[in-house]
């Protein structure tokens, strides 16, 4: 039996999201609303150290998605860690029906 180590998590480090943040908010084209949703989950703090990318970073994003005129709850995430609102959750698991159905009792 193998005790739990953090350490032996597999996490993305934050050198190649921070690369990864920049090539999305770089892209030439209008980002639509789920590009400005991913990258304010991508971006997001954790409260982990390890994980959140830098102060720099989070403020080249935080730009990014007011420029756009993302949702001001998205923008919030980068500040203050919080819960997902039912909406977001749903848009992160993708617990919703396929477009056009519909359930019946």
């Amino acid at each position: 039996m193998h005790a739990y180590r953090k350490d032996t998590i597999n996490i993305i480090p934050t050198e190649f999201v921070e690369k990864w943040l920049s090539k999305l908010i770089g892209l030439k084209k209008a980002p639509d609303e789920s590009l400005l949703f991913a990258v304010s989950r991508i971006a997001a703090i954790s409260g982990d150290r390890n994980v959140d990318i830098s102060p720099d970073s989070i403020s080249s994003v935080k730009k990014f998605l007011l420029k756009h005129k993302a949702p001001n709850q998205w923008i919030k995430h980068l500040d203050v860690m919080g819960k997902e609102s039912e909406t977001e959750q749903t848009r992160i698991l993708g617990d919703s029906l396929p477009l056009g159905l519909k359930l019946i009792n």
